[in-house]
């Protein structure tokens, strides 16, 4: 069980003698005397038919954070059951003479972000980096990119499929693919090792994300997230505002208030997903009780960027998806009946079984390009009077929702 946050960490202190904290699974923080934080792993071998303990170093935090330390304490372990001594193997890799090289694949990885960085929004490459810097950095850093097996590759990102589940892994692999083909661009390796790699790994499981389309579901999570005692704190107003505006989870916490125009009553933000592919900005009308909630977040970040600044959490300080969810599920709903991107399916099957509206508008309000064979070429129409309505008749009817799940709460209490 996990027993440490990065708050904790951050305020343990140093002591005359050097100390240990327990984040459990074999994961400890060690706090030197001077101040000094790293991680360490301790497991037991039996070298020679002796069992013992042993201590393996993972690294110094913050360079390598609580989320990088846990992912590579599960990799460790898995390598334990394999039977292998990590400490050991690790003295013995140190052992074997090292090429020189200045073509490590710790820098091409730094200067492949670089060029994302000038392709895509900052959410992406964001997540991009945060994989490479958890799941693959540490291991193949110092390593000069030619001497890099595939097969090696192949079973840390197996590994990575095993501990943190198959969709990480592949999606690990499409970063450091596109690293790969960076190299070879500009001349540093003449093969891409990891072509045709993905059909050897795991299979991700397709699931598609939970949606209510229950309307007494529906109108309970409206309830219980309108009732809970925090509904006005910033994570409060967050989980509130989602469904009437049912974008993406990134997309609304990113939201800035000068995009706002209150004159208009609406928000255009650029479209991270689709971006460059047909939809590159998104107006949303903000209906009567979205506004009312921005009017509450108001008082808590009006004098900053960011609607939802926290401090904390992402590069920008923003409010994290994690805590949002954490929320959520503190409420008393699983992932198999609420995820945030959800509310996106929930306003496009009910906006047209229940609200009676046609499928074009409700796709123009998803940001979903148009479908015609020519695309955008002669499809530009906008409606916006048509998009305006449904965004107030979604919210009405979310509000609706919740009345009537309210009745029948009422009749159980009586």
């Amino acid at each position: 069980m996990n027993r440490l946050s990065t708050k904790k960490i951050d305020n343990l202190k140093p002591r005359n003698i050097a100390y240990r904290v327990n984040d459990g699974n074999g994961l400890y923080l060690n706090i030197g005397a001077s101040g000094v934080k790293s991680w360490v792993f301790r497991y037991k071998s039996y070298l020679k038919g002796i069992k013992r303990d042993r201590w393996f170093t993972i690294g110094k935090y913050p360079q390598i954070s609580l989320a990088q330390a846990r992912a590579e304490q599960r990799r460790l372990m898995l390598d334990i059951s394999n039977g292998i001594d990590v400490q050991q193997a690790k003295i013995t890799k140190r052992a074997m003479p090292k090429k020189k090289s200045d073509s490590k694949f710790g820098t091409l990885a730094h200067e492949w972000i670089e060029t994302r960085k000038s392709r895509v929004i900052e959410a992406t490459w964001d997540k991009d980096w945060s994989r490479l810097n958890r799941f693959i950095l540490p291991q193949f850093a110092d390593m000069d990119i030619e001497e890099i097996m595939p097969k090696d590759l192949l079973e840390h990102l197996t590994k990575v499929a095993q501990t943190n589940g198959a969709e990480t892994s592949h999606r690990t692999l499409r970063q450091v693919g596109a690293i790969y083909e960076y190299a070879m661009t500009i001349g540093k390796i003449k093969y891409n090792i990891t072509s045709g790699m993905t059909k050897y790994l795991p299979k991700p499981h397709e699931t598609n994300r939970s949606a209510i389309l229950d309307k007494t579901v529906l109108g309970k999570y409206i309830y219980t997230v309108e009732n809970d005692n925090e509904c006005h704190d910033l994570v409060g107003c967050a989980i509130r505002l989602l469904p009437h505006i049912f974008v993406r989870h990134s997309e609304m916490l990113s939201m800035r208030w000068e995009d706002i125009d209150w004159k208009k009553n609406t928000w255009t933000y650029s479209v991270s997903k689709t971006k460059g592919k047909g939809v590159d900005t998104h107006i949303v009308f903000l209906s009567e009780q979205v506004l009312a909630i921005l009017e509450e977040i108001k008082g808590l970040t009006s004098d900053k960027e960011y609607v939802f600044f926290s401090g904390q959490g992402t590069k920008n300080q923003q409010l994290s998806q994690r805590a949002t969810l954490y929320r959520i599920r503190e409420l008393g709903f699983d992932r198999e009946t609420v995820s945030p991107h959800g509310f996106r399916a929930s306003a496009r099957t009910l906006g047209e079984d229940e609200l009676k509206f046609d499928t074009r508008t409700i796709e123009m309000c998803l940001a979903h390009k148009t479908k015609e064979v020519l695309g955008t070429a002669y499809d530009r129409a906008k409606r916006l009077d048509d998009r305006k309505r449904f965004y107030q008749s979604w919210s009405d009817f979310l509000i609706d929702c919740k009345k009537q799940y309210q009745k029948t709460r009422i009749k159980r209490v009586k």
